[in-house]
């Protein structure tokens, strides 16, 4: 059983039968659920993109803490035991370490959903070379390359959560110019809040290259909460101070107003990146139904591989 239903004792449960609608797409509403036993369709526009199953997933999270209608559809697949979690803006105060568990979970979705968005153009690239597509002789492909290119930008740019670097616990640490704070692909543990100076965020495959500047940036989040290896390393750049907090999730239990507020902000950037990728993926549709006739079978395989990119990012921000 998920660790977050230990947390789970004493909240309410609901039974669906099979062909019960749990959440209907366009709804305004705070209660989320966490599914207990069962499996579950989600639906966006009557097509299902996930089927879900694991015990301790959370279910509807996105649009309450956004204040947003509900995107999905959700059904019962199979009879189903929810735990129902009535207001999700309230959970930091009633029910701390579920709510933890309900940020890792997020965090987690947050950076798988990065990583194939940071990973898709290369893997496009390599497709259309396998396939013998020539972009040079489709007109638009430029287009789409840099819609591409503007919307990774965007992504990347938009990417650091933001955390008051005054916290309780925290202490500061001061950086030289070239020091590095932590390397690529590292369990970082603590938490890193920039509070004056430049630090500059590169990975080795040039994925990620950006400097950050705006005090109350995080550099990094923490490996308990993010579960995740560092993805890039972090290096001052003309000398910098951070904060540092070694217990992360003390740190948001005595915090709650601050541990709400990052689980907002890991919300809005899953919807910022799938968005992100709808607006690649309809300028890439557009690219495929203009392509010469002599490409237009060679082109629907490239086709079919963005389906299938698709198809693993709703996989990732909803599983």
């Amino acid at each position: 059983m998920s660790k977050i239903l230990e947390f789970c004792v004493g909240l309410p449960r609901k039974a669906f039968a099979a062909g019960d609608t749990v959440i209907s797409q366009g709804d305004h509403s705070n209660t989320v659920y966490i599914l207990v036993s069962g499996t579950l369709d989600v639906a966006i526009d009557q097509t299902t993109v996930c089927t879900l199953s694991a015990p301790g997933t959370v279910v509807g999270e996105i649009a309450p803490l956004l204040g947003t209608p509900r995107s999905a559809n959700v059904k019962a697949v199979t009879a189903l035991e929810l735990v129902v979690v009535e207001n999700i803006n309230t959970f930091f105060d009633d029910q701390i370490d579920a709510a933890l568990e309900v940020t890792k979970q997020e965090l987690g979705r947050l950076f798988t959903t990065l990583k194939l968005l940071m990973g898709t153009q290369h893997q496009f690239m390599e497709a259309a070379q396998q396939f013998g597509v020539d972009l040079k002789a489709i007109p638009e492909a430029g287009a789409f390359l840099e819609t591409w290119k503007t919307a990774h930008k965007d992504a990347e740019s938009n990417f650091p959560f933001t955390l008051a670097p005054d916290v309780v616990g925290a202490t500061e640490v001061s950086l030289a110019d070239g020091e590095k704070l932590f390397g690529e692909d590292e369990p970082v543990a603590p938490l890193y809040v920039l509070k004056s100076g430049t630090v500059s965020i590169n990975s080795a495959d040039g994925a990620i290259a950006l400097d950050l500047t705006k005090p109350e940036t995080i550099i990094n989040i923490g490996y308990e909460l993010a579960q995740v290896n560092s993805m890039a390393e972090a290096v001052a750049r003309g000398g910098a101070t951070v904060a540092k907090v070694e217990d992360v999730p003390e740190l948001f239990r005595s915090q709650r107003v601050a541990g709400m507020g990052l689980l907002r902000q890991v919300a809005q950037r899953i919807v910022m990146l799938n968005t992100t990728f709808m607006q690649v993926r309809e300028v890439f549709l557009g690219l495929g139904r203009n392509a010469p006739a002599e490409m237009q079978e060679k082109v629907g395989k490239l086709v079919d591989f963005f389906k299938q990119k698709e198809t693993e990012l709703f996989k990732a921000v909803l599983e």
